[in-house]
């Protein structure tokens, strides 16, 4: 340990104060964040000098103390990988769907939409924005105004959903059909 006089610049300030300073933060900073209990100043500073010996130190620490809920996470991380392979190889998921017509309008600025709701066919132009999220339901805000207001007069202010479009196209060009697709 290194002897001498000891630096200034922490003076007035509580090692307690100092220790929760530094917080470790090894996993999930918000629910279980972790600070450094009851070091003293010596300890500190001893950390300083060999940062190696602090963080395997604190590296052992968090093992033992996680190794459950590490165990946990891996184990629901192998669920996740398995639903996701599960719904990859679903082509008939609405995903799908969504993703090429998303693909299909890269680079585009307005699409026609054709919808079917409460029993009435409508035709609108919308700004293809609205299709960059993979969403159930579409804002009427995206169609433009003239179009929104036929569409408010028809339908109120609520949204269209995903399954209420029979076509989009753009520029006389057919992006999404409903009727390609089995239901």
């Amino acid at each position: 340990m290194a002897t001498g006089p000891k630096p200034t610049f922490f003076r007035g300030i509580e090692p307690q104060d100092i220790s929760d300073f530094i917080c470790l933060n090894f996993y999930n900073y918000e629910k279980t964040s972790e600070k450094i209990k009851n070091m003293n100043a010596d300890e500190f500073f001893l950390y300083i000098e060999n940062p190696e010996k602090l963080i395997s130190h604190y590296t052992e620490e968090f093992l033992k103390k996680r190794v459950n809920s590490l165990y946990r996470e891996f184990q629901s991380y192998e669920i996740y990988i398995r639903k996701y392979k599960e719904f990859e190889n679903d082509k008939d998921n609405i995903i799908h769907k969504q993703k090429a017509i998303k693909d299909a309008l890269i680079g585009k600025k307005t699409a026609t939409v054709i919808i079917f709701k409460n029993g009435q066919k409508f035709a609108f132009k919308t700004d293809t924005k609205a299709f960059n999220w993979f969403n159930e339901k579409y804002s009427i805000r995206d169609i433009n105004a003239q179009d929104r207001e036929k569409y408010i007069s028809l339908f109120g202010r609520d949204s269209y959903m995903f399954d209420e479009i029979l076509k989009i196209t753009y520029s006389k060009k057919e992006i999404y059909n409903k009727g390609q697709y089995k239901q």
